[in-house]
C-alpha cells in the first residue's frame, strides 16, 4: 500500500512537473509575443526641439528581438530596456553608470504619438512622433580622401544655392565615433549657410586604420588625428561651393586636444568653435574624471574647491596642448557646462584667462550653468555661437 501510494504520488508530482513547464513556457512565450507587441506599438519617429533652438530626430525600432534608439546610424544607437512596460517607461544604462529614461504615452485614439526623454541630471526633451524634419535643403555628397596610409570616408553637406558657403569640418571627441555621431549639431549650422564636412574616424565605419582608445602612454595619437583633420581641411576646399576664407573646426570634448594641433599645421583655418573641450593636460582632466565620479558612475561628494585643491597637489603627466593652444591666433569660441564631471572646467577656463592677454589670443568663452558635459542643452548654446560667427564675418545672417 506504501509503494502504490508512492507511486501515485510520484505520478501526480511528474503529471504537475510537466504542467508547470508547460505554463512557465507559455507564459514566456507570451510574454516575449507582448514584449514585440509592446515594441512595435512605439516603433518610430521621434522630433525633439531644445529650449535653445537645438533639434534632434530619434529612430525608434526593433532588432533580433531588442528595442534600440539612434540618430540614424549604428555609431549612434543605444538600447532600450523595459522599465515597466504598463506605463510605456524604458531606461538606456551608460557606459559610466547614468541612466537615461525614455517615457512614451499614447493619445485618446491610444496611438503612441510622444515620447519624453529625462537625462541622468534631471533635464527633461519632449519628442513628437513623426516623420524627421528636414527644414533645410542641403546636397549631401559621400566623400573620400588620404591620410597617413589610409583611406578615410564621410560625407559633405552644402546647403542649397550658389554659395561660395562658409564651412567647417566636425572634429571627433573619443570613442568609436562615425560621422553622424553628432548630426544634432548639422541642422542649424546648416541653416545659417554653414556647409559640414563630418567623416568616420580611423578604424571607424567606412574608413580604414585602426581604432585606438588613447591612454597616458600613447598621447602622441593625437598628432596623427589631427593629421587626418587636416586632410579633411583639404578635401573640403576641393568644393567649389566653399569659401576658403572661411572655413573653420568644430570639436566636441577630446576635439579640444585634436584641433589646437590641426591648427599649427595649417594656416588657412578661419574660426574655431570647442565644444567642452579641456585645455589642461591630459593626466590632469583622467585625475579630474576620476575625482569628479565619471569613470566610477558616482558622483562624487567632494566640493569643486576640495577637487581643485587635489588638483594642483598633483604633478599630471600626458598630452599637454599648451605650447599649440598659444598659437590659435584666429577667434576661437569655448563652450563649457558647469557640471561637467569629465572636464575640469575652472581649470580649462582659467588657462584661457592667462593665455588671452599674455599672447594676445582671440578668445572667447561661455560657461552654461545648468548642464554638464553636453553642452548642445546650453540655454544660449547656439545663439553664443551665432554671435561670435556673426561678428567675426563668417556668417551673416
Amino acid at each position: 500500500m506504501i509503494i502504490k501510494t508512492r507511486r501515485l504520488l510520484e505520478s501526480i508530482i511528474g503529471i504537475l512537473s510537466v504542467i508547470t513547464f508547460l505554463t512557465t513556457q507559455s507564459c514566456a512565450q507570451n510574454s516575449q509575443v507582448d514584449q514585440i507587441k509592446l515594441f512595435k506599438e512605439i516603433e518610430g519617429g521621434y522630433n525633439f526641439e531644445f529650449a535653445n533652438g537645438g533639434k534632434l530626430f530619434l529612430k525608434v525600432y526593433t532588432e533580433n528581438g531588442l528595442l534600440y534608439g539612434s540618430q540614424g546610424t549604428e555609431e549612434t544607437r543605444i538600447q532600450l530596456q523595459i522599465l515597466d512596460a504598463k506605463k510605456l517607461t524604458f531606461v538606456h544604462y551608460q557606459p559610466g553608470g547614468g541612466k537615461n529614461h525614455f517615457e512614451f504615452s499614447r493619445d485618446r485614439q491610444n496611438q503612441v504619438t510622444k515620447c519624453v526623454f529625462t537625462a541622468p541630471d534631471g533635464m527633461k526633451l519632449i519628442g513628437l512622433r513623426g516623420v524627421k524634419k528636414n527644414l533645410n535643403k542641403v546636397k549631401v555628397t559621400q566623400v573620400e580622401f588620404e591620410s597617413e596610409g589610409i583611406t578615410l570616408k564621410g560625407k559633405i553637406q552644402i546647403p542649397e544655392g550658389e554659395g561660395p558657403f562658409p564651412s567647417a569640418v566636425i572634429v571627433h571627441g573619443s570613442g568609436k565615433v562615425g560621422r553622424d555621431e553628432y548630426s544634432i549639431l548639422y541642422e542649424p549650422y546648416l541653416s545659417k549657410g554653414i556647409a559640414i564636412l563630418s567623416f568616420d574616424k580611423r578604424g571607424v565605419g567606412e574608413s580604414g586604420g585602426t581604432f585606438q582608445s588613447i591612454s597616458l602612454y600613447n598621447d602622441d595619437r593625437f598628432i596623427l588625428l589631427a593629421k587626418d583633420v587636416s586632410n579633411a581641411v583639404s578635401k573640403l576646399k576641393s568644393f567649389d561651393k566653399i569659401d576658403p576664407s572661411r572655413i573653420g573646426l568644430i570639436g566636441i570634448s577630446q576635439g579640444g586636444w585634436i584641433i589646437p594641433i590641426t591648427n599649427s599645421l595649417r594656416s588657412d583655418i578661419a574660426f574655431i568653435i570647442i565644444q567642452g573641450g579641456p585645455t589642461v593636460s591630459f593626466g590632469e582632466e583622467n585625475y579630474y574624471s576620476q575625482l569628479a565620479g565619471e569613470n566610477s558612475g558616482a558622483l562624487t561628494e567632494m566640493s569643486q574647491a576640495e577637487i581643485s585643491k587635489k588638483l594642483r597637489e598633483k604633478d599630471h603627466i600626458g598630452f599637454d596642448p599648451m605650447p599649440y593652444l598659444i598659437k590659435m591666433k584666429q577667434p576661437s569660441l569655448w563652450l563649457y557646462g558647469a557640471k561637467d564631471i569629465s572636464v575640469p572646467v575652472p581649470e580649462s577656463v582659467k588657462i584661457l584667462n592667462d593665455i588671452k592677454p599674455k599672447y594676445n589670443l582671440d578668445i572667447e568663452y561661455h560657461v552654461y550653468e545648468n548642464v554638464g558635459h553636453a553642452v548642445v542643452f546650453g540655454e544660449t548654446f547656439w545663439i553664443d555661437q551665432f554671435n561670435f560667427l556673426k561678428k567675426h564675418k563668417i556668417i551673416q545672417q
